[in-house]
């Protein structure tokens, strides 16, 4: 759980579709986003001064892979900041949050590795209902 506070997620998810990136930009500013290795545009991502965060939106990357050695299910559930994180814990645990992926998903994705993008807007410091911004699954190996 977690993405810049857990080095194991972003060690462990590097070279997934979709992953983390934080970078220092030249105005002293920092970059936080979610990257899609398909594109070369950073549609989802945070600039912020550290440590404060001033932002209504949050991403969240929910990653659920099945482990090649063991066969045993790993989920990574992250956000660039604590509100993608709550958001994505929220999309794991409520049907209706999960409605949306589903009806996104390609068939038979119950049985393969997926990733899914989420963004929530904050409000009152807490997150919203996570929106599904983007899919990918993937044949397990």
């Amino acid at each position: 759980i977690g993405a810049f506070n857990n080095q194991w997620t972003l060690e462990m998810s590097r070279d997934f579709r979709f992953s983390f990136l934080a970078e220092k930009l030249p105005s002293g500013e920092e970059l936080l986003a979610v990257v899609d290795r398909e594109t070369a545009a950073r549609p989802w991502s945070l600039t912020r001064v550290w440590p404060s965060a001033a932002s209504n939106v949050d991403y969240a990357i929910v990653t659920r892979i099945f482990d090649p050695h063991s066969g045993k299910v790993m989920v990574f559930v992250a956000g660039i900041l604590q509100y993608g994180t709550e958001a994505a814990g929220s999309f794991l645990t409520d049907p209706g949050a999960f409605a949306e992926f589903d009806r996104r998903a390609p068939r038979n994705w119950e049985n393969r590795n997926l990733q899914v993008v989420l963004q929530t807007n904050i409000i009152r410091q807490a997150a919203a209902v996570p929106r599904v911004l983007a899919v990918h699954v993937w044949d397990r190996q």
